[in-house]
C-alpha cells in the first residue's frame, strides 16, 4: 500500500491545528467561567464578613445601652442585660449561620458549575475528536470492502427467503468481487433481488439491508460507537 506522506504530514498539521483551537475555544473560556465563580465566592465571603461586622456593632451598642440604665433599676438592668446578651448571642449565631449557608450554597455552586463545565469540555472533545478522526479517514486511503462483508456474512445465521437484499459498500466493489458476492449472499436469501450500490458515507465498509433490517460493519459505524462511548464516559466522568 502506498502512503502519500505529504498528504499525512498535512493531517497531521490539520489535527494539531484542531486540538490548538479546542484548547483555545473551549478550555480556555471554561477556565474563564471558572474564574468568575471563584470571583463571586469572594464577593460572597466579603458580604458575609460585613454581615458579622453589623451584628457585632449592634451587639456593641446594645450592651452600651445597658450600661447607662440608672443604677437604681438594678433588678431592672440585670434583666436587660441578660435579655440584651441573649439577643447579642442570637444575632451572632444567625450571621454567622447566615454566613456559613451563603459561603456553603457559593462553593456548591462553583463546584456543580466546575463539574458541569468540565463534562462539557469533554463531551465537545470527544465530539471533535471523533469527527476529526472521520475526516482523516474520509480523506485517506480505503481498505476494500470485501472484508466487511465476510464480517456481515459470518452473522446472518442460517439461510433465509427475502423479497430484496441491499448491499451498499464503500469503496465499490469491481465487477468479479461484486459477481462473487452476489452467489454468495443468493446462497444466504434464496431468490431475493441482489442491488449493490456505492455509499460513500460508510467511508469504508459495507451494509446489508433484508427485509427492512439493517447490518453494518464500517469505519462510520465504529465512529458513531467510538463518540458514545467517549461521550457516555465524559458524562460520567
Amino acid at each position: 500500500m502506498h502512503v502519500d506522506w505529504w498528504t499525512l504530514g498535512l493531517q497531521t498539521v490539520n489535527f494539531l491545528a484542531l486540538v490548538w483551537l479546542l484548547r483555545y475555544f473551549l478550555y480556555r473560556p471554561a477556565m474563564a467561567a471558572i474564574e468568575a465563580r471563584r470571583a463571586a465566592l469572594h464577593r460572597d465571603r466579603e458580604a458575609a464578613g460585613q454581615a458579622r461586622l453589623v451584628a457585632e456593632r449592634e451587639a456593641e451598642t446594645q450592651r452600651a445601652l445597658t450600661a447607662e440604665i440608672d443604677a437604681g433599676r438594678r433588678a431592672i438592668i440585670a434583666g436587660a442585660e441578660a435579655e440584651a446578651a441573649e439577643r447579642s448571642r442570637n444575632l451572632m449565631a444567625e450571621a454567622r449561620g447566615d454566613a456559613d449557608r451563603m459561603l456553603e450554597r457559593s462553593r456548591e455552586r462553583m463546584e456543580a458549575e466546575r463539574r458541569e463545565a468540565a463534562q462539557t469540555l469533554r463531551r465537545e472533545a470527544a465530539r471533535l475528536a471523533v469527527s476529526m478522526a472521520g475526516g482523516l479517514l474520509g480523506n485517506g486511503p480505503k481498505p476494500s470492502a470485501e472484508p466487511f462483508l465476510e464480517i456481515l456474512e459470518a452473522g446472518l445465521g442460517e439461510p433465509r427467503r427475502s423479497a430484496e437484499v441491499e448491499i451498499a459498500c464503500a469503496p465499490p466493489l469491481d465487477p468479479a468481487a461484486e459477481a462473487s458476492w452476489r452467489a454468495r449472499l443468493e446462497r444466504r436469501f434464496p431468490g431475493a433481488a441482489m442491488v449493490f450500490r456505492h455509499d460513500p458515507a460508510l467511508l469504508a465498509g459495507a451494509r446489508l439491508t433484508a427485509d427492512g433490517v439493517e447490518t453494518e460493519a464500517s469505519w462510520r459505524d465504529a465512529l458513531v460507537r467510538a463518540e458514545k462511548d467517549l461521550v457516555d464516559h465524559a458524562q460520567s466522568g
